[in-house]
């Protein structure tokens, strides 16, 4: 009995370390766990661990409200945001900081956006070396400022079973 109380307050402690900080006078944001979905080109970044990044047809919608992700093939986690007001952010530097990837050992990505009316910047998982379990934090900085940080919980795919295997072929809508 004493170890099952040790892994549940292991992974209970864990999960609540999943939180989303944003800076109200300047955008709304919402963070949470969709179905990749295609590309329509890429963008090259340096800073990341392919080199470059993925450029979405359209800003995606959550399926699910939540921080915890399935380390899950097929899965993309991150945050949706809208800078009030019409304000126009250029050069905010997008930072993800998450557990070393196997093979490469990268603990690290960094690339330039632009957050505006409506944006996202999301990590899909598309290599077996980037399930990484552990603390993965997303934030983008504007002139010396954070104006959001995202710090989500990549889980082993047992634990949310429900989202796991929710994009498997023919269960997308």
């Amino acid at each position: 009995m004493r170890p099952f109380f040790t892994v549940l307050l292991c992974c209970t402690t864990s999960l609540a370390q999943a939180q989303l900080f944003f800076d109200a006078e300047k955008i709304i944001a919402t963070a949470g766990v969709y179905c990749e979905i295609g590309s329509v080109g890429k963008s090259e970044a340096p800073g990341t661990d392919v080199g470059e990044i993925d450029l979405l047809e359209y800003t995606p919608s959550f399926q699910w409200d939540t921080m915890v992700v399935p380390a899950q093939l097929g899965l993309s986690f991150g945050v949706r945001s809208e800078a009030l007001g019409g304000e126009v952010y250029e050069n905010v530097i997008i930072r993800l900081s998450h557990p070393a990837f196997a093979e490469t050992g990268t603990t690290e990505q960094v690339y330039v956006s632009t957050l505006d009316s409506l944006n996202i910047n999301a990590y899909s998982f598309d290599l077996t070396r980037e399930l990484a379990q552990g603390p993965w934090i997303l934030q983008a900085e504007w002139n010396g400022q954070v104006l959001y940080k995202a710090e989500f919980m990549v889980v082993d795919p047992a634990q949310l079973p429900q989202i796991a295997n929710g994009c498997a072929k023919g269960m997308m809508s």
